[in-house]
């Protein structure tokens, strides 16, 4: 929403919130408990009335349902005329024939007997005896009846809409399908009949919605920015009467204490909401009944947890408040308010309440947002205030069918959705909205995880699904962009694992005019997936490709692929996804293939990426690509060293995992440096097609060339263990690219089998600084073949196990880069903090602040939490878009980064950034512009088409974050999982890093 209009709209319900608190609201005369309805006729009696209108629906007059009352009208002698034909959605044309009957019958009060629509109607037809002169529809919103209503006696018999105390009326037009409100506090019933026997006889499905309308309606009212003492009170314990009783009710109609809490619950949350208001979910539950019908419990009870996830951190503090109210327990505000709508969205599937809608048309969408935003803008009190595109996106993310077609360039709109059980193939669509949210690649397949996962999921379960995906920078020439990335549930942490990965499968598999893979289910053979130019998708049988190491599966298949190896097969809880020499690495994907039984997925087109300016882009694209060329790191250190360049700083600063990250400093650095690999092994540079900066190396063994090891291999397998023979470094690392096998926690893996030996706990056969043995068990792991098959579960299983738990150096049950950080206490921070576990990259990268790049004190928490949220955001938006996280190198200017004053005014300027980077990711649309030194907000919206800057760009990273985290609560992800290993946090206030942290990110615990 635009800021002028934002602005208005807060200001307005300012003003209302001061006005409200003068108003004389009143409550409505309770008659509770089994069979009050028998009591009203004594009451009416008294009141000396002698006609009164009841209004009801057919049904409820044909189940005999009214009997009790007009039968206690009739003894006592008071006149009746029955108006029951309400519809589900009350119209004018209800409220006007009401009316007729009313004046016919010369009545002088009203009876409504029934649920919402009946009470609405009722409401309406009142409206108009006291002001004749005004129609329904100019009575549309605030304060138009303001006279004294005629004795009205509301009697529910459904525990839902609280309609028996609010100030509302919702009425439909018939003829142009808007279905809008009346508030005024002259429409609050007189009386309230709150007997649970009337409501016995509900069928299951109305006792579900009805239910969760209530629900509804108090959690918009506690939510909302005009709550007060008294709203909150009333809604917290709606809440609570819900979560106690709605499912007792559905399950046992009979159950009275049920029926009365409901009740109950229905009333509390009417009266929280009359004063405090509702939200988007009501405006947008409106629009769907006027134009479809569709019941109000039942449109509030599906949009009610998409539109709170939406909200996110805006609401995280009053629905933890709530959580604790109904016993969800959490250490931060983000946890419990996510097991919150994690506990709602359980009790509607329990009760089979849908999460989509099959009767939204797209061409009624603008229109339905448009009477949703005129509804709540700007009454409504919203935490987050939308307009009418951002309802719009709502409203089509509640269809059925998913997205239309892709309206965004670069993208081609499709991605497969392929069931390995039944071999079949199929379209997921995504809708724009989701694209504009959450960019692509890793924030894409976030989304789809959490949408397609309805609860904790087992990695090697049929549920588990695998998401392949590119970025909307895939194939438009950008650099370093033939990234692709894979998620899924992890069985190395149980929890969501993104795996980045180069090469050229990504970009070849957008030229076959897909976005993402998804794979559902297992196959019962092996097979492979091969992908052609047109788009098709055909199984074949991989019998013949089972045990082949993946260059040999390569060499078989012929052209470009993801492929895995023996370690996924024998479901290695490490085992990585192989894209040629490029590796998804991380968190056992490879294993989650093997028990699918997928050894390989092979694409090649000829598709081109369209993009929205594309001669432009092309010009920037130069642009970007010249200064990657010219960067200190991106040009120059990393095209002459690879990664490996980081060796001797880290040495210098003691950084460098050595033993078990017992030390930082290991004496035979020179000899696995970055300068001996290029020096002694080097054959030439390579790199990823489309990247400038050429990182890989290429190094000869046994006559062979080969990919030579990355910075985080040589650590782990090098100094970690003690061994500074580069040699055989080359030949693990290649060892293990062969069997699939992820380098950084095999190493980590072997490194703490030696720990236990030398503790004398258990004995693998392997020491520190002993050799020997180490090809021997890097291929017993990969085909779990005895002592293998224990280090084949990683350190926390092993841990689990033997004990020594403080020296396993994981996090979540991944282990650690190479970064040691008793010497980069951001870097523990970024490891403890990460998503899918110990990730140097996926938490920020820190340590390039600390010392191998800028110059901030690498043992001072000054600022780091802010820089962490801030580079975890940046790095997850660059990821999505599909480009390399090496140019992230280039964002900080060649001239900070050598050493000199320029440098340490740069690091000191960070370390006391904290309180403005905190402001700034608080209000990332103060960010409003496009900077060249942070190229990829640009980028994005030349090859996208949409309105982009770097607050946008941000933000984006941001949901996906968020979205990951989110999936991982629901996985069972405790806040006391956000820390490091015993051995390393002694030295580290991580503690009080990861608090501030919290505050930074709005989870305060």
């Amino acid at each position: 929403m635009k800021r002028t209009r934002a602005a208005y709209c807060r200001i307005f319900q300012f003003i209302m919130r001061l006005g409200s608190a003068i108003l004389p609201w009143r409550q409505p005369k309770l008659l509770e408990g089994a069979g009050a309805v028998t009591q009203l006729s004594h009451i009416i009696a008294a009141k000396k009335l002698q006609s009164v209108l009841i209004v009801t629906d057919r049904q409820l007059l044909s189940l005999g349902l009214l009997t009790p009352l007009l039968e206690g009208l009739e003894k006592v002698e008071i006149r009746y005329a029955v108006y029951d034909g309400v519809q589900p959605n009350p119209t004018i044309d209800n409220v006007e024939e009401a009316l007729a009957v009313y004046h016919k019958n010369s009545c002088q009060g009203i009876v409504v007997f029934g649920g919402g629509s009946p009470i609405d109607c009722a409401k309406a037809c009142a409206a108009r005896v006291v002001r004749p002169r005004l129609t329904v529809s100019r009575m549309r919103g605030l304060f138009k009846v303001l006279h004294k209503m005629p004795p009205f006696f509301a009697i529910p018999t459904t525990a839902g809409t609280g309609s028996e105390t609010t100030v509302t009326a919702v009425i439909t037009d018939s003829k142009s399908h808007h279905k809008y409100t009346i508030n005024d506090i002259s429409l609050i019933p007189h009386y309230a009949v709150l007997d649970p026997l009337l409501t016995v006889g509900l069928p299951q499905h109305i006792t579900a919605t009805t239910g969760l309308d209530a629900l509804t309606h108090a959690i918009e009212a506690y939510i909302g920015k005009s709550t007060t003492k008294q709203t909150r009170k009333w809604a917290t314990e709606a809440v609570k009467l819900v979560f106690e009783n709605l499912y007792n009710a559905y399950m046992d109609g009979s159950d009275i204490r049920a029926r009365e809490n409901m009740l109950r619950a229905s009333y509390l949350a009417g009266a929280a909401f009359t004063r405090a208001y509702v939200g988007y979910v009501h405006a947008i539950a409106h629009t769907l009944g006027g134009f479809y019908n569709v019941p109000h419990g039942l449109a509030n009870a599906v949009i009610l947890v998409q539109m709170l996830e939406r909200y996110g951190q805006a609401v995280y503090k009053p629905l933890a408040e709530l959580a604790q109210a109904v016993g969800i327990q959490g250490d931060t505000t983000m946890e419990r308010a996510v097991r919150f709508t994690e506990a709602i969205k359980a009790l509607g599937l329990k009760m089979n309440i849908p999460r989509t809608f099959d009767v939204i048309l797209k061409d009624d969408i603008s229109k339905m947002a448009s009477y949703a935003d005129q509804e709540a803008n700007p009454l409504y009190p919203v935490p987050v205030l939308m307009d009418k595109t951002e309802i719009s996106a709502v409203i089509e993310s509640l269809m059925e069918s998913g997205g239309d077609q892709c309206r965004l360039k670069s993208y081609t709109g499709k991605i497969a959705d392929v069931d390995l059980s039944a071999q079949t193939v199929g379209t997921y669509r995504l809708t724009d909205d989701d694209r504009q949210r959450y960019l692509g690649g890793k924030g894409v397949a976030a989304k789809i995880l959490f949408d397609n996962l309805s609860s904790k999921t087992d990695a090697f379960s049929a549920e588990n699904i695998i998401v392949v995906t590119t970025g909307p920078l895939t194939g438009t020439g950008a650099p370093s962009s033939s990234r692709f990335n894979i998620s899924t549930i992890s069985p190395l942490t149980g929890l969501c694992v993104s795996s980045n990965s180069g090469g050229d499968f990504g970009y070849q598999l957008k030229r076959c005019g897909y976005d993402g893979l998804i794979l559902r289910g297992s196959s019962q053979t092996p097979v492979y997936l091969d992908i052609s130019d047109d788009g098709s998708i055909v199984f074949r049988d991989a019998e013949t490709l089972v045990g082949k190491l993946i260059s040999e599966v390569c060499e078989a298949l012929g052209k470009p692929n993801i492929a895995i190896g023996p370690a996924g097969e024998n479901k290695v809880l490490y085992a990585s996804v192989m894209s040629g020499e490029r590796a998804c690495g991380r968190g056992g994907i490879g294993a989650v293939f093997g028990d699918k039984n997928l050894k390989a997925v092979c694409a090649k087109g000829t598709g081109r990426t369209e993009t929205a300016m594309p001669e432009q882009l092309k010009k920037y694209n130069q642009k970007w690509i010249n200064r990657l060329k010219k960067h200190l790191f991106t040009g120059e250190r990393c095209p002459q060293l690879g990664t490996a360049m980081l060796v001797r700083p880290m040495q210098k600063r003691a950084q460098l995992a050595t033993k078990n990250f017992e030390y930082g400093r290991f004496d035979d650095f020179e000899k696995i440096s970055g300068e001996t690999l290029r020096d002694k092994y080097l054959v030439k540079n390579d790199g990823c097609i489309t990247c400038p900066i050429r990182c890989s190396r290429v190094v000869k063994m046994e006559g062979k060339q080969i990919k030579g090891p990355e910075l985080e291999t040589i650590g782990l397998l090098g100094s970690n263990l003690m061994n500074s023979n580069m040699e055989l470094i080359i030949k693990l690392n290649h060892m293990m690219d062969e069997y699939g096998m992820d380098t950084m926690s095999a190493g980590g893996t072997l490194a703490f089998a030696m720990h236990l030996a030398e503790q004398g706990i258990a004995d693998f056969g392997l020491r520190f600084g002993e050799t020997d043995r180490l090809e021997e068990m890097v291929k017993k792991i990969a085909y779990r073949d005895g002592d293998g098959a224990v280090l084949a579960d990683g350190t926390r299983v092993m841990a689990q196990k033997y004990g020594s738990a403080s020296h396993a150096i994981n996090v979540k049950g991944l282990e650690l880069a190479a970064y040691n950080p008793k010497n980069a206490f951001g870097q523990g921070l970024s490891y403890a903090t990460a998503n899918r576990g110990a990730c140097h990259l996926n938490g920020g990268y820190l340590v390039f602040l600390e010392g191998l790049g800028l110059a901030t004190n690498h043992r001072s928490t000054a600022s780091k939490a802010a820089l962490g949220v801030m580079f975890q955001r940046l790095m997850e938006a660059v990821s999505s878009a599909g480009i390399c996280l090496f140019t992230t190198y280039a964002v900080i200017p060649s001239l900070l980064l050598k050493d000199g004053l320029a440098k340490k005014i740069a690091s000191g300027v960070l370390s006391i950034s904290g309180p403005i980077i905190r402001f700034a990711m608080r209000h990332p649309s103060l960010l409003n512009v496009n900077l060249s030194m942070i190229p990829y907000s640009k980028a994005v919206q030349l090859a996208t088409g949409m309105k982009m800057s770097l607050g946008r760009f941000i933000s984006m990273g941001k949901n996906a974050y968020e979205l990951e985290r989110r999936l991982n609560i629901r996985q069972g992800l405790t806040s006391g999982q956000d820390t490091l290993p015993d051995t390393l946090k002694k030295d580290i206030p991580i503690d009080k890093m990861v608090k501030k942290y919290y505050k930074t990110m709005g989870w305060e615990m």
